[in-house]
């Protein structure tokens, strides 16, 4: 046998018994889930009749709510259609009723970007009869005109429009244009409709003609819905013409143009009890890639990909326990937080094959274990994530990935956040594919400010809910400091090299009046550089 021949069976040998591991972790975990599983209890109370109250944004009737703003805000809002909020319960007139559906489709309603509120309650009516009562309160859902951000120094100015919920029907349109300080301008645009004639079909299209994305796409699929869902499916088209661009020390020093089409079938099927899942995944893809116009400095080596014309096909495995707990004061402010408290493992694969000559052109493997946990006030995640890219012999990529997030509200003012990172992605093609800057982690500095191929980061904030309030906008304060390192593989990690910054920020709660649910504004001051920077976005800077 030759030598190649030896070690290619070697390295099948090698990639087999890591399945293996993987299976025997995986049913371990199994096991303990399985041990732990709960059947759903249901009451033998049948359901008479179904009542929706489907509330504007305010309740008139309370006295804070008496001020002409929030009639107007009532006044010019179009409540969602009772129909609309029919369509999403999980139980309807003739079932028994559950308490555990009757919190998950409360989950699912709340989940709904237009909903602020839901609840669900069992009455009796005055001849016996049982009314499953639905009560919804929506947001505004409509948002519009000139807007400003600016983040790792750059401004960039917005006019465009967002509906979460079109006349009430539950449609998300939006179309926006950017126009940007230093790099070209672009346009996005995008509409989903969650049930497409009333169907489970969901149908997304999306445009977006920045020259860094680059990306046209429409999908149709069959969301799992509930946790009695069986089956899911999908189907997706997308057009590619980006440019991907390569930095050194936070400095462009070569681009591409990235252009092609990718086409994909995917299904899902999971059985078992109410809160312990498996699940079995298949799919199929075929991508046609076309690199071009390559552009690189003087002096600089980079290691640019290639052509694709290629068929992929993937089978995966998943296992999940899970429950859900309801809380505040973790991301938003007065909103209700559903949070899914769950432990779960899964096992994927992937062939992908030449279109032209049907060679086999290498083979991935991934593996996952998540864990959460919720104590008192307490909330910890905790995921772990490892995959690799080969071919017999030879490893194409790696990667490598832990991370933990930390909450603690069990004080109404203050709530101490922690996220921790560490990391490790290993191309064959020399290319660093982790980095460190405002866009991942770092605030203060500029976007890729460093890159390699170990990286590790700690972040910690302390989020104040002053209890400020104007009219329906809540205040709050972010206390944070971000450390950061990233390192060539066979290289020691520096303690002179670790980035970090601290600094304070503002967050404005107005989840119930516009469609972002909270707006930051970060100060940073930024100690390797010495400079500080002002940024600010939609949402936490980390979730």
């Amino acid at each position: 046998m030759s030598l190649s021949k030896s070690a290619g069976k070697h390295r099948s040998l090698v990639f087999y018994n890591r399945v293996f591991l993987y299976f025997i972790v995986f049913f371990l975990i199994l096991a303990g889930v399985k041990a732990n599983a709960n059947e759903i209890s249901a009451d033998n109370i049948i359901i008479d009749s179904v009542v929706i109250e489907n509330g504007n944004i305010f309740d008139l009737s309370q006295p804070e709510n008496s001020g002409i703003l929030y009639r107007l805000a009532n006044k010019f809002h179009i409540v969602t259609k009772k129909s609309i909020i029919e369509r999403e319960l999980l139980i309807r007139e003739g079932d028994r009723f559950s308490r555990e559906i009757a919190d998950e489709t409360e989950r699912n309603l709340r989940a709904l970007p237009y909903l602020w509120n839901a609840r669900l309650s069992l009455d009796k009516s005055d001849e016996g009869d049982n009314i499953l009562r639905v009560e919804t309160s929506d947001r505004w859902t409509l948002a519009g005109g000139p807007s400003m951000s600016r983040v790792s120094g750059q401004t960039i100015y917005q006019i465009g429009f967002e509906e979460l919920n079109f006349l009430g029907y539950g449609q998300h349109l939006t179309f926006d244009y950017f126009i940007r300080e230093y790099k070209e301008d672009y346009a996005t645009a995008s509409f989903l409709e969650r049930r497409l004639l009333g169907s489970r079909y969901q149908i997304y299209g999306y445009y977006n003609d920045d020259p860094e994305v680059g990306l046209k796409s429409v999908s149709l699929t069959r969301p799992l819905y509930s946790l009695n869902s069986r089956f899911g499916y999908g189907i997706s088209f997308t057009d590619i013409d980006r440019q991907d661009k390569y930095h050194l020390s936070g400095i462009e020093v070569a681009n591409n143009q990235y252009a092609g089409q990718v086409f994909s079938l995917s299904s899902t099927y999971r059985f078992g009890t109410y809160n312990s899942k498996v699940s079995f995944g298949a799919g199929y893809s075929y991508r046609d890639i076309n690199i071009h116009d390559r552009r690189i400095l003087p002096g600089i080596t980079v290691s640019f990909p290639s052509d694709s014309l290629c068929h992929g096909l993937s089978a995966s495995l998943g296992i999940t326990n899970l429950r859900y707990i309801k809380t505040r004061h973790i991301n938003n402010f007065s909103k209700i937080e559903d949070f899914a408290i769950s432990t779960g493992a899964g096992v994927g694969f992937g062939w992908i094959y030449d279109a032209s000559s049907g060679d086999r052109m290498y083979r991935t493997v991934s593996f996952s274990v998540s864990h959460s946990a919720h104590y008192k006030s307490s909330l910890l995640f905790f995921s772990f994530s490892r995959g690799c890219w080969f071919d017999g012999e030879t490893d194409f990529r790696k990667t490598f990935s832990v991370s933990i997030k930390y909450y603690n509200n069990g004080m109404d003012w203050l709530t101490p956040s922690i996220f921790g990172l560490y990391a490790e992605d290993d191309r064959r093609d020399g290319r660093l594919g982790l980095n460190l800057g405002e866009n991942s982690g770092i605030r203060g500095f500029p976007e890729y400010h460093a890159q390699g191929e170990r990286l590790a980061r700690l972040n910690v904030e302390n989020r104040i809910f002053t209890g400020l309030s104007l009219l329906t906008t809540e205040f709050g304060l972010v206390q944070f400091v971000d450390l950061g390192n990233v390192w060539r593989k066979g290289e020691e990690p520096r303690f002179k090299d670790i980035l970090w910054s601290v600094g304070l920020g503002l967050r404005i709660g107005t989840d119930r009046v516009s469609n972002a649910e909270l707006v930051r504004i970060d100060l940073a001051y930024a100690g390797n550089i010495k400079e500080w920077q002002i940024s600010f976005g939609v949402g936490q800077y980390l979730l």
